[in-house]
């Protein structure tokens, strides 16, 4: 609930790779290439050593995980922190074999990378000032932090995707929907 005007807003690892993984199991869809996703969905790893990186540090201004869909916990987020947020659609770090899979398969790729879940990852926002010390010490860790937006004057969560800023959806991964 501490996201402040001026934040950036990031995500820790790859999205997708979960949702898309449930998707072959539910589907039978072959699993030749894709076993990465499969795993993803049933031997998922929280990152709890990255939750520690942060907090240790004291420069996380709010974090939640995304384990329902990244949609849903930036809404989450948003309505707690009584604050507004533009993602950048372009710089949310998609899993690569869930874009083969998306294309392969028709899918479509936000199904998977903004509302589907089970992705044990982690969704945080940090004063602009301190992103470099906070990449730096998730990478130490081994895992990629990426920035995908920024906090602003204003409330709600809004997604820019070519050259279109619009209000994103608030849904994420519906439990027994199948």
């Amino acid at each position: 609930s501490g996201a402040k005007e001026g934040d950036i807003v990031a995500v820790t690892g790859e999205l997708g790779a979960a949702s898309a993984g449930l998707n072959i199991l539910l589907k039978k869809i072959p699993l030749e290439g894709y076993k990465k996703l499969v795993d993803a969905q049933v031997k998922p790893i929280a990152r709890v050593k990255e939750g520690r990186v942060l907090a240790r540090r004291g420069l996380v201004e709010a974090a939640t995980d995304i384990t329902d869909g990244l949609a849903s916990s930036l809404w989450q987020l948003a309505r707690e922190s009584r604050v507004k947020l533009i993602i950048e659609h372009e710089k949310i770090p998609i899993h690569p074999l869930v874009k083969k899979f998306s294309q392969k398969y028709g899918f479509n790729i936000d199904d998977f990378t903004l509302f589907g879940g089970e992705d044990f990852e982690l969704l945080f926002t940090i004063r602009s000032k301190v992103w470099n010390r906070v990449r730096l010490a998730l990478k130490r860790v081994g895992t990629k932090a990426t920035p995908i937006g920024q906090v602003v004057k204003g409330r709600g969560v809004f997604i820019k995707k070519d050259e279109e800023t619009k209000l994103l959806e608030d849904r994420g991964y519906e439990h027994f929907k199948y």
